[in-house]
């Protein structure tokens, strides 16, 4: 009885916590899209700059990959910051052609203020946990990013199968029909090479 009971109790507790981390995404998302429409920019573009912000220097193919954006999504993305001057872009010898993305001083008057109330608030919660807590709570949400970033790579592999797929489906359609048109023309040409042959005999 006691087991029962503790395992209904541990459900409910995974059940309330899987709620509460819906909660906080969807809070999450909301302030970030409020804080990139304050700045004239798109959450995307948000996300690139915080990726640029943890990692430092990186290329576009490494904002590519901590957004989840396609190369080209990432380019246009770019052209836009620069254009507000955000980023910067350094290009890397020997070979000129490759960039190298980083920060720029108008970002860093613009854009961690808006987030400074919030780090503020995070910061006075945590002061009632203790360390070890606060390492609890650290390795969790290292744990929880790591899901969702391979959730996120299942998701886009499903989504490029599909198209794929879609494209693969059409294309056997496509050759039986292009085969039933070629054995129509070869069957007309037959009986068209028959006929004068009839007729002449006849």
């Amino acid at each position: 009885m006691g087991t029962r009971v503790a395992r209904a109790h541990r459900a409910a507790l995974l059940r309330e916590l899987l709620a509460t981390a819906r909660e906080f995404s969807s809070a999450t998302v909301l302030l970030h899209a409020a804080i990139a429409s304050s700045l004239r920019l798109s959450v995307s573009d948000l996300k690139a700059l915080d990726v640029l912000e943890r990692s430092g220097t990186c290329s576009a193919r490494d904002i590519a990959r901590g957004t989840g954006l396609t190369n080209s999504a990432v380019t246009a993305l770019l052209d836009r910051l620069e254009g507000q001057r955000f980023i910067s872009r350094v290009r890397q010898p020997p070979d000129r052609r490759i960039a190298k993305v980083r920060l720029t001083r108008q970002f860093l008057r613009t854009v961690p203020k808006r987030f400074a109330s919030l780090e503020r608030r995070l910061t006075a919660r945590c002061d009632a946990y203790r360390d070890g807590e606060l390492e609890i709570i650290t390795t969790f949400l290292h744990r929880a990013a790591s899901e969702l970033r391979e959730e996120l790579g299942a998701v886009q592999l499903r989504e490029l199968g599909g198209r794929s797929g879609g494209r693969r489906s059409r294309t056997p359609q496509r050759t039986t029909s292009q085969r039933s048109r070629r054995r129509r023309g070869r069957r007309d040409e037959h009986r068209a090479g028959r006929e004068p042959r009839s007729a002449g005999e006849g």
